[in-house]
């Protein structure tokens, strides 16, 4: 069973102002276990509470949206890294996975991120008890190679029936001559 535990926490400014936060605290059987595996996952990866807060994120998340992880942790996925994940469809789905007992795989999200640019990503989350779990592989290099490929066979096939066409052509003037 999942327990998150909010603990006050005593943080204090530059002026040794003190200040309280909350800070969220999870406890439940092979928590650590389960941030072990999904910090080994090449692709950016995820564990959200049922309210989108960042419980845990791996270091390929941090390292690919430099997502500093101090500014990252018990914040709404939404709202990090200026609001670059506050996607619509991914917002949508996020927020029904807990509620309706959903899932999803590969959504495609094209996107301008703001410290890596425009990729296109597919993302992929499900719901545990209460926490979900997301993971996201950026396949732009593969969406613009398959591009290419589609772009570059289609033109082929235009030179081609071309080809044929102008093959035809000259059959028939060779034909119209005898």
């Amino acid at each position: 069973m999942l327990r998150l535990i909010y603990v006050p926490i005593i943080n204090y400014n530059q002026n040794q102002n003190m200040k309280l936060e909350n800070t969220l605290s999870v406890e439940m059987p092979g928590w650590e276990s389960i941030t072990h595996i999904v910090d080994i996952i090449r692709n950016p990866s995820l564990i959200l509470d049922k309210d989108n807060r960042i419980l845990f994120s791996n270091d390929a998340f941090k390292r690919i949206f430099q997502i500093k992880p101090s500014l990252e942790k018990n914040k709404n996925i939404f709202e990090i890294g200026n609001k670059q994940f506050d996607i619509p469809k991914l917002k949508q789905l996020l927020l029904e996975i807990i509620p309706k007992n959903n899932f999803f795989n590969d959504l495609e999200i094209h996107h301008t991120f703001p410290f890596i640019g425009e990729k296109i990503m597919l993302a992929s989350a499900k719901g545990v008890e209460n926490i979900v779990f997301l993971t996201i592989e950026d396949v732009t290099i593969t969406m613009t190679v398959a591009k290419t490929l589609a772009d570059f066979a289609k033109t082929q096939v235009n030179k081609i029936s071309k080809l044929e066409k102008d093959l035809q052509n000259l059959k028939n003037i060779k034909d119209k001559k005898k």
